[in-house]
């Protein structure tokens, strides 16, 4: 997959810019504070979906402005495809090749890249919420169905503990409906780990193949 050009509107400390890339290694070089990293951040926005560094939509309009616009342009191994996201006084709007998207799930799996950036350490040196939420980002990408089960998780979180919470406070949950839930979350959690362990085999037999590669023949493995 390739990046052919990015393009932004009142967008964080960009006023105007259109960037066209071309094939291979691209650098963006220029002083402190001129757009770099928000470059970065419009680009894999449409990868992820919102912003890498929890921004909400507000926070990343230019002062002043009344919203701002991202388009990016990319080919794939077949053909070219654009994407848009436009936010303007508190609407949002993505687009694909011109088409609207109503569903942030529709615009996932579609453009796809990584990015690594210094808060990425935590990976490492952080707790296991990080290297989750590293995996959820990553399958997401690489398969859109991986997201419906993961909202389907995470609503039957929320109502299941909900109702525990309620139990806490001395009143009596409907146990057929707290049972119902709990079978729910077990199944959508069944489906999370067979996605996240497919997924970990797969990148860590790459990594033991690019660490051989550079340090001379070193291991790693990941589980």
């Amino acid at each position: 997959m390739e990046l052919t050009y990015f393009k932004a509107h009142d967008y964080r400390n960009i006023g105007e810019c259109n960037i066209s890339f071309a094939p291979g290694v691209n650098l963006l070089l220029g002083e402190n504070a001129q757009g770099k990293t928000n470059v970065m951040e419009g680009i894999y926005l449409f990868s992820r979906g919102k912003s890498h560094r929890g921004a909400s939509d507000r926070e990343m309009v230019r002062f002043g402005a009344s919203g701002f616009s991202l388009e990016i342009g990319y080919k794939n191994e077949r053909e070219a495809h654009s994407l848009g996201y436009v936010f303007y006084n508190g609407d949002s709007r993505r687009t694909r090749d011109g088409i609207r998207l109503e569903r942030i799930t529709e615009m996932l799996g579609n453009f796809r890249s990584v990015l690594f950036c210094p808060d990425h350490l935590t990976l490492v040196k952080g707790g296991p919420e990080e290297r989750r939420r590293f995996l959820d980002i990553g399958i997401s990408g690489a398969d859109s169905a991986y997201i419906k089960y993961y909202s389907s998780y995470k609503h039957a979180l929320e109502q299941r503990n909900a109702l525990l919470r309620r139990a806490s406070r001395g009143e009596a949950p409907d146990q057929n409906e707290l049972l119902c839930w709990s079978h729910l979350l077990a199944e959508y959690a069944s489906y999370l780990y067979i996605y996240r362990s497919r997924y970990c085999d797969d990148i860590s037999r790459y990594a033991s193949l690019y660490l051989g590669e550079i340090s001379g023949g070193e291991k790693l493995s990941l589980r």
